[in-house]
């Protein structure tokens, strides 16, 4: 099982913009899941996934190399840690 590890600030903002973004869904008890929309956005998710298991340091690069920390908080949201 994988967990979402941050500050509860951090947090709470990043489920807001990957709600706001069409990235991810709360359900009626606050339990969020993923559920693109449109649909078509997890086809661009597919293709970073397979992007970053072909050259993780080249989107790590580009994520935390980028000018904007809008950018940076939204990568921080897909950082899970292992239990």
């Amino acid at each position: 099982m994988r967990e979402l590890r941050g500050s509860l600030p951090l947090v709470t903002e990043s489920l807001g913009r990957l709600g706001t973004r069409g990235l991810i869904a709360a359900d009626a008890s606050g339990q969020y899941r993923y559920e693109p929309n449109p649909p078509e956005l997890d086809t661009l998710v597919g293709a970073l996934v397979e992007l970053y298991g072909q050259k993780p340091i080249t989107v790590l690069r580009t994520i935390f190399t980028s000018p904007t920390d809008r950018i940076r908080s939204f990568s921080d949201a897909f950082l899970f840690k292992k239990k």
